[in-house]
């Protein structure tokens, strides 16, 4: 609840008025990199965070089960009639292996993800091989599935011109701070996938 009070505070503060006709103006610029920041380099104090270690392979068996899956939304909110609705396009991701961290090891990890070098990405690739929860109070401040072969991941967004929601592909430097993330992920929920980490 207090972060979207704080996003609400943000709107109201940082986009200025314009005039309609005026496209020069971005009008939700500023709400647009606070909700981006959100995400990545300022995400919030965080006291639980939970891993999983994903495979879109097929695998025989029994179907997974809900605890067993994650959920990966490669595509943007649908807007109908000016109201906002999640994509029905999510993938249910089989989940190998998962495990829930509190105090130290959760720090860890939030810590870890604030440190990565972000970027704009443009690959179109997202295959994950971890996905993440991050907690607060018992409340998800953010889940994301993160793709090692691009380095990119899924962020919620705001259109800087319009103002509505969306997803944007975003990504990360493969340098030190991410094969430090990787590592802490590994050894913390081992996937069966990954022998020997591909970043340099």
């Amino acid at each position: 609840m207090l972060y979207l009070r704080i996003l609400a505070i943000a709107a109201v503060v940082c986009v200025r008025p314009c005039d309609g006709d005026d496209t020069s103006v971005p009008r939700y610029e500023a709400l647009a990199l606070v909700v981006q920041a959100a995400h990545t380099t300022d995400l919030p104090a965080i006291d639980r965070v939970e891993i999983f270690a994903l495979s879109f392979a097929e695998e025989d068996g029994d179907a997974p089960t809900e605890s067993k899956v994650f959920l990966v939304r490669p595509a943007p909110p649908n807007a109908l009639n000016d109201s906002v609705a999640l994509a029905s396009s999510e993938i249910a991701v089989r989940s190998h292996a998962s495990r829930s961290l509190v105090g130290v090891d959760a720090k860890r990890i939030a810590d870890d993800w604030r440190s990565l070098t972000f970027e704009p990405n443009g690959a179109f690739c997202h295959v994950p091989t971890y996905g993440l929860r991050f907690f607060r109070d018992d409340k998800l401040m953010f889940s994301v599935s993160v793709c090692w072969k691009c380095h990119n991941f899924y962020i919620p967004a705001i259109d800087s011109q319009t103002g509505r929601p969306s997803v944007m592909l975003y990504g990360f430097d493969d340098n030190a701070a991410a094969k430090k993330l990787l590592n802490d992920l590994r050894r913390l929920v081992p996937h069966p996938n990954i022998r020997l980490p591909r970043l340099r």
